[in-house]
C-alpha cells in the first residue's frame, strides 16, 4: 500500500494546500483507492467495531479496485479543524433484518482538502442499479466534486466551500446521508 500513499502524494498534496487544478480519470482513481483504503484503515482502528468491507473488498483493493457500489466526492474545507476523520454506518431498514442496506461513509479533511467515501452492501435479491438511499438536501452540488465514478476531469476546488458556521459546517457534510429513494451507486 505504500505505492497507494506515493502515487497520491502530489495530488492529494495539492489538494490539502488548495492549489486549483483538474484532475484526470487516472488521478480520480488513484484518489479513491487511497480513500477506499483509509476507510478501510479507519474501521480497523475503531474498537469495538465490526469490520464494514469484506476480505474480498479488501483484495479487491489491494488489486488495484474499489468495492462495487462506492462513490466519491472531494470538497474545499475552510475552516479550523485541520485534521478529520469520521467513520459513520448508514442503514435502510434495520441492522438484522432480511432485505437490508448498511453503508459506510468515511469523510476525511486534511487542511483544505476534504474527501467522502461511500460504499454499500446489498442484499442479495438486490442486485438494480438503484441504491435505495440517499442524502440530505443540500447545495451539494456547489459543495462537491464528484471523483467516482471517475469523469474526464473533476476541477479542484469546487464552488463553495465547507467552514465552521451552522450550515456548511462538517458535520452537515458527514451527516449528509439520510433515508430516501435512490441514489445511482457506482
Amino acid at each position: 500500500m505504500s505505492e497507494l500513499e506515493n502515487e497520491n502524494i502530489s495530488i492529494v498534496g495539492s489538494l490539502m494546500q488548495d492549489i486549483s487544478f483538474t484532475l484526470d480519470e487516472s488521478q480520480q482513481r488513484s484518489v479513491l483507492r487511497w480513500a477506499v483504503k483509509t476507510s478501510m484503515v479507519t474501521e480497523a482502528v475503531t474498537p469495538k467495531r465490526e469490520y464494514f468491507y469484506t476480505e474480498a473488498e479488501r483484495k479487491q483493493l489491494r488489486g488495484g479496485n474499489a468495492p462495487s457500489n462506492t462513490a466519491a466526492w472531494v470538497a474545499r474545507y475552510n475552516g479550523r479543524f485541520l485534521h478529520n476523520l469520521f467513520g459513520t454506518d448508514v442503514w435502510r431498514g434495520m441492522p438484522n433484518s432480511p432485505g437490508k442496506i448498511h453503508g459506510y461513509v468515511n469523510t476525511i479533511t486534511v487542511g483544505y482538502f476534504a474527501l467522502q467515501v461511500v460504499t454499500f452492501h446489498l442484499p442479495v435479491q438486490q442486485s438494480s442499479s438503484l441504491v435505495p438511499v440517499q442524502m440530505k438536501v443540500g447545495d451539494w452540488d456547489a459543495l462537491l466534486t464528484p471523483i467516482w465514478p471517475a469523469t474526464q476531469r473533476a476541477n479542484w476546488p469546487p464552488t463553495l466551500s465547507f467552514d465552521d458556521s451552522a450550515t456548511r459546517g462538517l458535520e452537515i457534510f458527514r451527516q449528509r446521508w439520510s433515508l430516501g429513494t435512490s441514489l445511482e451507486p457506482a
